[in-house]
């Protein structure tokens, strides 16, 4: 029943202000190139990440974009340009609604404007209305959008939608349009481990560290993957190459705790969450899997004083009461037992059918 459970919080939240995560080449009218990451870009400009150096360019100065001439794009009207840059704005300070209404304003004068699209569906994604951001996404992309940027955020638009399956193909056609992009193999990675494909995870959390070595948060959830695979020792170097880059990285001292519980060195476990403890004190994880270890161990003193405080800290935390109820009928009291079952089972923690059927019937 043991498990620290991976995070999926997201890497970012795209939203056309970096069309392109890779170097692109800039022809300039005056012919000039330029090789550079595009950092923002709005109706009038882009800024360009020259070097370390913000460098903005105005798009009338600009023959193409990595071959693709700007001449050929008809001129904007002003009015949808001005709406534009005022969503981007509002966009970037996280004003959804006034987005959403210059983006609405954009549409209705420049109906083909792909961006204008794709950014309306990064507001409707942020508001919560993912079927309306995916319909967006697809017309950006029929109007030919950047298709790495676009197919990444319709991804994270289904995997918010519980749609893993369809966001693994989002982010596979990313990666086919772009495969520098450290942020596609990374989501495809977590909704391969979501699916139960870990082998896949796997390899797109190796692609991840060839790409950024220093990108913690991935040696963690490859680790994870090797875990749920049963392979401790390999969980356990990742989670040692996370620690060793971040020495203060709670997740990966709670985790490797997980593993080395089940090589069954139970005190070299408490170690590292005690250590988690020490940086975190308000850490609900440590305090569940650190009571599961202390049961395990037969310290049921312990491991009901770590339930407790995990539920206090987290009140919605079913594994914890599902673990202090193995604690409770250890010790015979069965009544407390039945009690924190049901209400890990209300939770949504799977149970064992058979133990609740032992405890009802030594309650009646």
């Amino acid at each position: 029943m043991k498990r620290f459970l991976l995070s999926l919080t997201v890497l970012f939240i795209a939203c056309f202000l970096i069309p392109a995560a890779h170097p692109e080449t800039i022809k300039l009218k005056n012919g000039k190139t330029v090789e550079a990451k595009i950092i923002e870009k709005t109706g009038k400009s882009i800024k360009l990440d020259i070097s370390g150096l913000s460098i903005t360019y105005y798009l009338n100065d600009i023959a193409s974009i990595d071959g693709v001439s700007l001449a050929k794009e008809p001129q904007k009207n002003s009015d949808a340009v001005g709406a534009y840059d005022k969503g981007l704005l509002f966009l970037k300070q996280e004003k959804y609604k006034e987005a959403l209404a210059e983006f609405n304003k954009v549409i209705a004068l420049e109906p083909q404007w792909a961006s204008a699209y794709a950014n309306r569906a990064n507001v409707l994604d942020d508001l919560g209305e993912y079927d309306k951001a995916i319909l967006d996404y697809d017309k950006a992309l029929m109007l030919k959008s950047d298709p790495a940027l676009t197919y990444y955020n319709r991804g994270l638009a289904n995997v918010r939608k519980g749609n893993d399956k369809q966001a693994i193909s989002d982010f596979s056609k990313a990666i086919e349009a772009s495969d520098k992009l450290t942020d596609s193999f990374y989501r495809r990675g977590l909704s391969y481990y979501n699916t139960g494909r870990f082998d896949e995870a796997i390899s797109d959390f190796n692609k991840v560290i060839e790409l950024n070595p220093k990108f913690v948060q991935v040696y963690v959830d490859r680790g994870v993957a090797h875990y749920d695979q049963g392979d401790y020792h390999q969980a356990i170097l990742d989670f040692d190459a996370a620690i060793g880059f971040d020495p203060k990285f709670v997740d990966a001292y709670i985790e490797r705790g997980n593993a080395i519980d089940q090589l069954g060195d139970h005190r070299r476990a408490i170690s590292d969450y005690n250590t988690a403890l020490r940086l975190d004190p308000k850490s609900s994880f440590a305090f569940l899997n650190r009571g599961v270890t202390y049961s395990r161990m037969g310290s049921f003193k312990e491991a009901i004083s770590d339930f407790n405080k995990a539920l206090e800290l987290n009140p919605e935390l079913g594994k914890a009461y599902y673990g202090r109820s193995k604690v409770y009928y250890e010790k015979g009291f069965y009544s407390q037992a039945l009690n924190d079952v049901d209400k890990a089972r209300s939770m949504g923690v799977k149970v064992e059918e058979d133990y609740v059927k032992e405890l009802e019937a030594l309650v009646r």
